[in-house]
This record gives structure tokens, sequence and C-alpha cells, in this order.
């Protein structure tokens, strides 16, 4: 008898880790397969293994399909005397294998309640909380529910395996002889050599030129492993971030001046595919070239106020650029034909153009033909933008919109789209008219009053808007907007701007609002003046009990 102990904590548990290719897998026996069996009551062989090995002779053993079970499971054999009267169950059946030379891998898929040992043709290879002990009275060494099968490498396969007629024995402990349950179902699976490593079949983007190169995909010709951010490198520096899994990855690099660049693996890195045993992905030569060639023109990125908006009074814009642009002066844009009377910026803006008061009428901004305006690259791109304008109309009504209610100290009440909570506003439209806030602003500072910038985002009748004052500064139109500040518990000034340049308030609170407390929030009562309120209603008009002074 050959003896050779795999305990649960030393082999290799697979639960879902192996992914061996399924191309490559054949099933020896498969779960539901008869098994001859003898109760515990007594030792099939004495008290010694005799009974594990293949001549042993179990013809006169009764025989069943799996699952060998009582009290759980469905099917198979039900041993009905086996509580309060023996502890083991004995398992024997043969299975075939043609060449044990081409099995690079075997794994046992089990069933099982409570524990397990295994042994093929006499040697054990297993052994899952069975009992040191294999006489026929001991018992499990762990509790264990069956229902998931669970799947577990058999290591060294070609040691124990033979070519055509092969015995597998298991014995089955229960952890006690009173237990509601025992149960025993197995499948054998063995996997044929992959000895073919995984191989890139493409990058995006392909080498060569490009205008931007911060992500690269890779795309392997199978499922790889061990891929990690710093396994693929540009021009010697790794990736800074990594998504994906199976066949795609992408990498994340650093922003670089890189002109010349070129795209190589890490030479220890540990990227395999799933075979049995896996195969490292060569790299022997495996660099790309890539050219970076900026050929994309700035544009105008946002422009304050909106174009085509009406605004009361107008003598400043203020442009954002795609990226960082030079060659800008007051020669290169014309307000109603003349030129500005002084411009300031820097890099990608903000660059603030201030020009004749407008109180009435078409304002129109345009570009000059011959605009010096272009982008920093070694070969610049030139501007492309088209003018636009606006309607001065000193008499323009912008709605009544207004700050409703707010909470600066919430602790676990309304969360944002992060699932996190923080200090929220609300605003509600009290007019009779959809107001569209796009270049409206709040502020927490009285100075700056263009702190945090609306996107375009409307606002109906008698509805609400809730911004999350959580500083994740987020403007994106469809999601929830959250301002670049938070609001301070202390009290501080808050104010809704309207989109014009100069900003002209809206609303506000000044020079402050009260001291807040945890989970109150302070907004307008229906006859006017703020309240306290100890149940925050954000999104519905404000009401409930108020909190009067000081808490």
């Amino acid at each position: 008898m050959k003896l050779k102990s795999i305990t649960a904590a030393t082999l290799l548990f697979l639960a879902g880790a192996w992914l061996a290719s399924e191309a490559n897998a054949d099933t020896l026996f498969e779960s539901g397969a008869k098994w001859s069996y003898y109760k515990g009551n007594d030792h099939p062989s004495g008290g010694d293994l005799e009974w594990a090995e293949p001549d042993f002779d179990d013809s006169d053993w009764p025989s069943g399909a799996s699952p060998i079970r009582y009290g759980d499971g469905n099917g198979g054999t039900v041993i009905g005397d086996m509580r309060n009267t023996y502890s083991t169950m004995f398992f024997r059946r043969t299975f075939t294998v043609p060449n044990p030379a081409q099995i690079s891998a075997l794994d046992l898929l089990v069933d099982y309640d409570d524990g397990f040992v295994v042994w093929i043709n006499g040697e054990q290879v297993l052994n899952v909380g069975g009992s040191a002990d294999f006489s026929h009275d001991s018992f499990a060494s762990i509790s264990h529910e069956s229902g998931n099968v669970e799947t577990f490498a058999l290591a060294n396969p070609g040691q124990y395996l033979v070519d055509g007629k092969n015995l597998i024995a298991i014995m089955g402990f229960n952890i006690n002889l009173t237990s509601s349950d025992f149960m025993m179902d197995a499948e054998l699976r063995s996997y044929r050599p992959d000895k073919s490593p995984p191989k890139v079949v493409s990058l995006n983007p392909p080498p060569g030129n490009v205008s931007l190169l911060r992500e690269i995909t890779v795309r392997f010709d199978e499922q790889v492993t061990g891929v990690d951010a710093d396994d693929l490198w540009l021009n010697g520096d790794p990736a800074v971030q990594l998504r994906g899994g199976n066949k795609s990855w992408t990498f994340t690099f650093a922003p670089g001046d890189f002109g010349e660049a070129t795209l190589s693996w890490k030479p220890n890195h540990g990227i395999a595919d799933t075979a049995r045993p896996p195969n490292p992905m060569a790299t022997a030569a495996a660099t790309h070239h890539y050219r970076i060639v900026d050929d994309m023109p700035p544009s105008l990125a946002t422009i304050l106020p909106p174009p085509g908006s009406t605004v009361r009074g107008l003598s400043r814009v203020r442009l954002f650029f795609s990226e960082p642009v030079r060659g800008f002066d007051v020669s290169d844009l014309r307000v109603n034909g003349q030129a500005p009377t002084s411009l300031a910026g820097v890099a990608s803006g903000p660059w603030q153009i201030e020009f004749e008061p407008a109180e009435s009428g078409i304002v129109t901004i345009a570009w000059m033909a011959n605009h010096g305006i272009t982008d920093l690259a070694a070969e610049p791109n030139r501007l492309a933008a088209e003018g636009w304008h606006y309607k001065v109309d000193a008499d323009h009504d912008f709605g009544q919109v207004v700050i409703n209610e707010f909470l600066a100290a919430n602790r676990d009440g309304l969360k944002d789209d992060d699932g996190e909570v923080g200090d929220w506003i609300e605003l509600r439209n009290n007019g009779g008219v959809t107001v569209d806030l796009a270049g409206w602003s709040l502020s927490d500072d009285s100075t700056k009053p263009g702190k945090w910038v609306f996107p375009g985002v409307t606002i109906r009748p008698s509805a609400s808007l809730i911004v999350h004052a959580t500083g994740k500064n987020r403007r994106a139109l469809g999601q929830a907007l959250h301002t670049n500040f938070k609001l301070g518990v202390e009290g501080e000034y808050l104010g809704l701007f309207s989109p014009e340049l100069p900003r002209r308030v809206a609303d506000e609170i000044v020079p402050a609002f009260p001291e807040q407390r945890s989970n109150i929030s302070y907004g307008r009562l229906a006859k006017g003046g703020w309240a306290w309120f100890a149940t925050p209603t954000p999104g519905r008009a404000n009401s409930g009990s108020t909190v009067r002074g000081m808490l």
C-alpha cells in the first residue's frame, strides 16, 4: 500500500480559480455514476487499506448510483440506516485511462457531507476533512454541508495512473453518529497537455502614428491570468492603471510628451494562460513602436455666458479651451465688429475678454480669419472655432429659482450616486416657466460668484433640483450634480448666480447662514423667512416640524 497524504490544507483547492480549457478536458466518470459501496458497520478488509487496492475483491458489495446519501440531496441511492448506526462508508469504482502520459492535470469534483479520503490505485491522493484514523468507526474532522460541487486538483497524476483500467476508492466520514445527513457524489476529469503559450493578437491603438497615447488595449488569443499594470512599459515606464479581464486588458499610462514611444513587456511578468500547467506568454523581441503626432486642433470647451443666451447686460465673456493655447491676443476676435478692450488668461483657461458694455440688442462675437491661436504641438494646430451671439435685454426675467433648503451636516440621510452621505443644496423654481440653468453658478464665497458652474440642466415650474455639495465637482449631463465645495457647519455665505458676466445674484444667504446641526436641514418657510427642519425634505416641499433657535 502506497501512502501519499495530501490534505485539504495543502492541495490546490480550485473553487473556480483554475480556469483550464474545457477543449482539453476529458471526463473519466461523471457525477451520478454507479459505485460499489460498503457500510461501515465493520471494516471491509479487517482494518487495513487492502480494500482500496485495485485487486481487492468487491464482488459481494452492493452497488448504486450516486449521490449515495441520506437526509440531503435528491435521487441516487439512499442509505436510510446510517444515522445512529455507523459513521463511515466505503466506495469503489473503476475508470479507464487510454494514455496516462497525455494527462497533465486531474481534477476531482465532489459534493460531500462531511469529510472524505481518496485513493487511486492504492495511493492516497486527497484528504478533505477525513480522519487520520481509517477505522470503520472513526469520524470526520470537520463539519461540511453538501449542496455545492467543489473542485480539487489531484497532484502528480502520472505517479499513480496506469494505462487502461484504474481504481478509485473513497472513504466517506460523518461528523458523528447522530448527524442528520450524509452525501457523497464525485466526478473525475483529466486534462490533456496544452503547450501553446498565449499570444497578443491586437493592440489598440495599433503601432504607428497616433495623436494621443494614454491607453493601450491588448487582446490575447486566449484567456490569460496574472496580468498586472506594471507588466506593460512605455519607454521603460510601467502603466499606472489596469482594467479588463479574460482576453482583453486595457493599460493606462501617465501623461507624457513621448514623441517616439516604444512599447515593451516587463521581462519577469507573470502573464500565463489557463492551461494545466500554465504556459507563460513569450516576450522575446515583443516590442512595438509608436509616434505621437498631435494633429488635433484646439477647440472651445466652455463659453460663459453660454452662446445664444439672453442676458440683462454684457461686458465680458470667459473662454475655456480643450487644451493649452498660445498666440491669443485682442486682435484675434471682434465684439460687434470692435476689438475687445482687454484680454487675460493662460494655457487652456479661463481667458477673460472684456469690452464696452452692451445694454440692448444682439451682440456678435466673431473670430478674425487671420487669428494666430494654436496649440503647443511641435507642429502647431490652429484653433478651429466659430463665432456666437447673445441677446441683451435689460428687462429680461431669469425666472424665480431660489435656494430652498440645504443640509450642511448630513450624517445618515440622503445618499449621493456613490452611495455616500454628504452635504446637499435644494433649488426650487417658484416661477411659472422652465428655467435653463446653463451657465448659472453656486458659490460659498461672495468674492468668487462663479465658483461652481451649472451644465445645461433645466428646472420646471414648482420643481426642485438637488445639488450634492460634496466637493466631488461633477457636471456631467444626465448624472447627479456635485459642487466643488462643501458647506461649512459653522455657517458661511451661500449664493446662486445668474449666467451673466459680471454675475448677478439670483438668491443668497448673507452674510452667512447660522451654525448647523447634524441631520437637521435649513430651509425656507412658506410664509417667508428661514428655519431648521427636524426632518429634511430633499426634492419635496419644505414641511414638518421646525426647530427654532440654536440647538
